[in-house]
């Protein structure tokens, strides 16, 4: 290799690397590793499954799967809502996904996706040492893409955000679990309309059925392949 040809070489190598380092960050990517995620493997990703209830694909309309679900199924996607808007702080509506912060984003998907697939454990001694979820970030996003259009989320705006590891991009957490425990939801009234589901639901006071505390309407997006969701106004009574 002559000298033109080398110099043209490394030339063209120093550029590969630069791109390479410019790469777009994942969002949240700009933090130290866990203790833990330091000695877990990175794993193949696979979609965890979500506990909503999803079209069937004989369903083609609003008005067939509103038939063929019960009360608890449908009060499902009032439940993963609130999630997403109602912890501490949190505005409690929203007009469009785009209004959901990051944190009600992860709440969201903390509170309708099934956790076994993230739990490890850490045995010493023959004993369990260590329990908790280890969670790609790819699982996180690919299930809002599923739910949302137009939204923003970024682990670093996260009460999670030390825990991610940049390399692997992972995080960990030691629960497993979105706002809404203590709500109490009952369906008052549901309707199709064109490719549009709207769910209005009381939320009573836990401690007292019979005392109403607001009204929460949600509005999805539907066709038989998928399910969206597009706004939740919460009011007070």
């Amino acid at each position: 290799m002559n000298q033109k040809t080398m110099r043209l070489f490394l030339c063209l190598c120093g550029i590969l690397s630069l791109l390479t380092a410019c790469q777009p960050a994942v969002q949240g990517e700009s933090l130290p590793s866990s203790g833990i995620s330091q000695g877990i493997s990175e794993e193949t990703f696979q979609p965890a499954p979500s506990r909503l209830p999803s079209p069937t694909g004989e369903e083609t309309t609003p008005e067939l799967f509103l038939a063929s679900r019960t009360e608890e199924e449908l009060l499902l996607f009032v439940d993963a809502a609130w999630a997403a808007v109602g912890g501490p702080g949190m505005e409690r509506s929203f007009a469009s996904p785009a209004d959901i912060s990051s944190e009600g984003l992860l709440s969201f998907f903390f509170r309708i996706t099934d956790e076994q697939a993230f739990y490890r454990e850490e045995t010493e001694a023959g004993k369990v040492s260590q329990r908790y979820y280890c969670i790609p970030l790819e699982a996180v996003t690919s299930q809002l893409d599923r739910y949302f259009d137009e939204y923003t989320f970024c682990l670093e705006d996260t009460n999670w955000a030390e825990e991610y590891d940049r390399d692997k991009q992972q995080f960990i957490s030691r629960s497993f679990i979105g706002w809404g425990d203590s709500v109490v939801w009952k369906i008052d009234t549901v309707r199709g309309e064109e490719k549009n589901i709207f769910i209005a639901a009381n939320q009573l006071d836990p401690t007292d059925p019979e005392k109403l505390l607001a009204i929460g309407t949600l509005r999805l997006f539907f066709d038989n392949q998928e399910i969206r969701f597009l706004s939740f106004h919460y009011q007070p009574c």
